[in-house]
């Protein structure tokens, strides 16, 4: 996979009704990314959420970007899971596709996201 496939991969893994990602005590659901997108200034748009295109790399990119994580720790109380998921799955793929950071980097995000995997199952 390349890493706007894998975007668009995470973004549908929090938008399918038939499961609801539960880390630890806490959830990322489509609600929050839906609520994130109804609250005033928010970085996303209702076509981001509401009739989404599931192929649209900018919606991928937009939902995992640093602001709507910023416009989510706003309410860390409701959003904690999904500011987890947007957190370590955003910066996996940021690791992806920087040319300009560090391997060392490269391998903190990488084994960072496995320990995270790992422990989620």
């Amino acid at each position: 996979q390349d890493s706007k496939h894998a975007l668009k991969t995470f973004q549908n893994n929090i938008f399918t009704g038939a499961q609801v990602l539960t880390l630890g005590s806490f959830n990322a659901t489509y609600q929050h990314v839906h609520g994130i997108a109804m609250q005033p200034n928010s970085p996303l748009y209702n076509c981001d959420v509401i009739k989404y295109n599931k192929q649209d790399d900018n919606t991928a990119s937009q939902i995992f970007s640093a602001d709507t994580l910023e416009k989510a720790m706003e309410n860390t109380e409701d959003y904690l899971g999904l500011i987890v998921y947007l957190f370590v799955f955003g910066e996996f793929v940021d690791a992806l596709q920087s040319c300009m950071m560090a391997h060392k980097h490269h391998v903190q995000i990488a084994l960072r996201t496995k320990l995270f995997l790992d422990t989620w199952k």
